[in-house]
């Protein structure tokens, strides 16, 4: 049992040792870090629309099926313009993020308006 436990720390070790490297890889070469989460995000969206369809194409004919579709297709090719063109994937998830940041903070602002002190606070 011993000689398990010291084999998965080594593991770990070299896991640790592997994403620092890795981290430090992607704060020299931004541009190349980013450009790879994009492929990555790309690929996750072609599966997530992959699926759908499948799953849609399998079901029986009914509104459900046209939006599971129709949802299923977008995302297949959102994930395939994304895999095409990694740079302007990059610059449209940066503009997303920042509309999401806007957007929950405007939110935030609003949603305090509505809070009431509490007692013994003026």
């Amino acid at each position: 049992m011993g000689h398990e436990r010291r084999s998965a720390i080594e593991n770990l070790n070299w896991l640790g040792i592997a994403l620092i490297v890795l981290g430090v890889a992607a704060v020299l070469a931004p541009a190349v870090a980013g450009s790879a989460v994009v492929m990555v995000i790309g690929f996750i969206l072609l599966l997530a629309g992959i699926v759908p369809i499948v799953r849609q194409l399998k079901a029986e004919a009914s509104i459900e099926k046209a939006m599971g579709l129709t949802l299923g297709i977008i995302a297949a090719l959102a994930g395939i313009a994304v895999i095409g063109h990694p740079l302007f994937g990059l610059a449209f998830l940066t503009f997303l993020l920042v509309g999401y940041f806007v957007a929950e903070g405007v939110w935030k602002i609003v949603v305090s308006f509505r809070y009431e002190p509490a007692t013994g606070w003026k």
